[in-house]
């Protein structure tokens, strides 16, 4: 059960405006009038039809302290219905802090619930509520009103090319800034389809390092949010679109039929507040550390290259902070070989291995999963009971095991905590092909974060050398690692911990083998960018056929896009705009392909092959 209510009444900041009253100060801020005047002498028809009100009733909230007051109790009584229990941490770091300050949340972004869950969670602990940043594709008939007296700012996606409606965000953003409004927005763009968090989108990360420039007496406190759910209310609309159905956009009559989600368990959710980060010190830790003696001039390569920094660090501190019950680890455990089933002790062994895993190298070693070992059992039961494994009575213990259409739904909650395991995955899989020494592997680590830097997000700033460090002393502890004098390699006596390990990375291994092996053979090039990443994936599909891979959960089209990103920063392919549509043909490193699928990283897949 949730806790009572406190008795105070909700608020959105230090103030409270009225929503037509502030559309006509703004229509009248200079930063508005120029950028008016600007347009007008280009296009004629702005004298009759200026567009910035319309821009701004998109925009502007309508935030209304009794509406939600009225509504907390329509989510206090669907929270108790649907979860076994929200479990919170890190909130009393924010109740202690000085008051004056401007806070902005940045959570990962799972499910449409995380907007309404942070509100109310917010609520309840004694916080205003934030202004939320949203995509207009939510401001639907009837929903986008109620949304808007929650606070929700609706913003179109693209705005580029779009210097007025640019403008008139910046100068409400900064409206809501100089006033102490706290604000709330989802770095990742959109909600993310695959369990894993996705590199950051830096548009409104920017306006914030650009309001901080503009106004240095001003700090804003980033606060990341990492957001948890057992079960995930979209889990069956994310394993269709993860299989290449074209995403659907929200609609009235698509929200009216989630009332069926109330007769769900969806288990409990996990939401972990981390502590509030000065942006302006972040900006400066950063200039310090790359020796940047002046501040990049916003809209340059060195701004842009900035802000993405800054926006991979609070990506960071989001995977630091998640807190979660063993579910993903259960998924992680799964999803390690090849057969589809496991006795339960030998299931509970798996779990409790990687626990340890991830408690040694968590940076909080306090508490860092939510799930103590003695609970493992109560978490398979509820995966059994939601449909995601099943269980077949045996003598010799109970069995275990996933339909092999379920790797993909199995997969979405092992990503959840991936992050975690990439470093002791990619040491396990080099030590499996051979002795190796401290400096070797710190060059394949670097290789493999190279090869997919927007697949696992590590900051600049990651020490690759200390985490390396910890999870030789840990192997060598638990004896599946030999130090000898050559170097460090397993222990043949003890391979299935380190096997267990390696594997975890193989659906992203197989999944650049696949593109490489999709581009070297197809006869299409040029080809457009979506048609060739359904080829990428018909071309997964014959190859699980033959054998040639094993794991279906790799095959997503998000994971191909990502590796197109890369081989199209790297000059293998180059892209271009033909019609209206994103074309791929080779680049000038294109018949350079083979030599970096012989890369390490890949030499699993391509020994098969």
């Amino acid at each position: 059960m949730l806790p009572k209510f406190p008795k105070r009444f909700i608020s959105f900041g230090p103030e409270s405006y009225s929503r037509r009253a502030l559309i006509r100060q703004l229509e009248k801020h200079p930063n508005i009038r120029k950028a008016l005047e600007d347009h007008k002498s280009k296009r004629h028809w702005f004298n009759r039809f200026s567009p910035i009100r319309r821009y701004l009733k998109e925009m502007v909230a309508s935030p209304s302290p009794a509406s939600m007051y009225v509504a907390r109790y329509f989510f206090r009584f669907l929270w108790n219905r649907i979860f076994k229990g929200i479990e919170i941490r890190g909130v009393e770091d924010l109740q202690g802090q000085p008051t004056g300050r401007t806070f902005v949340y940045v959570p990962c972004h799972r499910s449409h619930l995380d907007y309404l869950l942070m509100s109310y969670i917010l609520y309840m602990n004694g916080l205003p509520l934030p202004h939320i940043i949203a995509g207009n594709n939510l401001n639907l008939f009837l929903v986008g009103r109620f949304l808007k007296t929650g606070g929700a700012v609706f913003i179109r996606r693209i705005f580029k090319g779009k210097p007025l409606y640019s403008t008139t965000f910046l100068t409400y953003l900064y409206y809501l800034l100089d006033h102490g409004f706290p604000i709330e927005f989802f770095i990742e763009g959109g909600r993310s389809r695959t369990g894993k968090n996705l590199p950051p989108k830096t548009g409104v990360l920017s306006m914030l390092v650009q309001y901080l420039q503009e106004r240095s007496e001003q700090d804003l406190f980033i606060v990341p949010v990492s957001i948890v759910y057992e079960k995930m209310m979209e889990e069956a609309t994310y394993i269709k679109e993860l299989g290449g159905i074209p995403k659907r956009r929200e609609s009235l009559g698509s929200l009216l039929k989630a009332y069926k989600l109330i007769n769900m368990n969806y288990g409990k959710v996990y939401v972990s507040f981390a502590k509030p980060l000065s942006l302006r010190q972040m900006i400066f830790s950063y200039k310090q550390q790359f020796d940047i003696p002046i501040m990049p001039t916003p809209r340059t390569p060195e701004y842009q290259a900035m802000v993405y920094g800054l926006g991979m660090e609070i990506m960071d501190f989001i995977n630091v902070y998640t807190h979660t019950s063993a579910v993903p680890i259960i998924a992680t455990a799964l999803l390690s070989e090849r057969r589809q089933g496991f006795r339960k002790q030998e299931l509970i062994e798996k779990v409790q291995f990687l626990i340890e895993v991830y408690s040694e190298l968590h940076p909080l070693t306090d508490q860092p999963l939510a799930t103590p070992p003695q609970s493992l059992e109560q978490v398979i039961e509820f995966m059994f009971a939601s449909g995601s494994v099943g269980c077949v009575s045996d003598q010799q213990g109970d069995i275990y095991f996933f339909q092999y259409q379920n790797k993909i739904r199995l997969n979405l909650y092992k990503n959840v905590l991936i992050h975690h395991f990439v470093l002791p995955s990619v040491v396990a899989f080099e030590l499996q092909h051979g002795t190796q020494t401290q400096q070797s592997l710190l060059e394949h680590i670097a290789f493999f974060d190279h090869l997919f830097r927007y697949v696992f997000m590590f900051p600049r700033t990651y020490d690759f050398a200390a985490a390396l460090d910890t999870i030789l002393r840990f192997g060598l502890e638990r004896k599946m690692i030999l130090q000898t004098e050559s170097g460090f390699k397993a222990n043949s006596e003890k391979p299935v911990e380190l096997n267990l390990l390696a594997r975890i990375l193989l659906p992203f291994r197989e999944a650049f083998h696949v593109a490489i092996y999709s581009l070297k053979h197809t006869r299409d090039l040029p080809i457009e960018s979506k048609a060739l990443i359904r080829s990428m994936q018909d071309t997964a599909v014959k190859l699980l056929l033959l054998g040639e891979i094993e794991t279906p959960e790799g095959n997503l089209s998000v994971t191909y896009q990502y590796i197109l990103q890369f081989l199209t920063e790297e000059n293998y392919v180059q892209e271009s705009l033909r019609d209206g549509l994103r074309v791929i043909e080779p680049g000038q490193k294109f018949g350079s392909l083979s030599q970096l699928e012989e890369s390490p990283a890949l030499r699993s897949i391509r020994n098969k092959t």
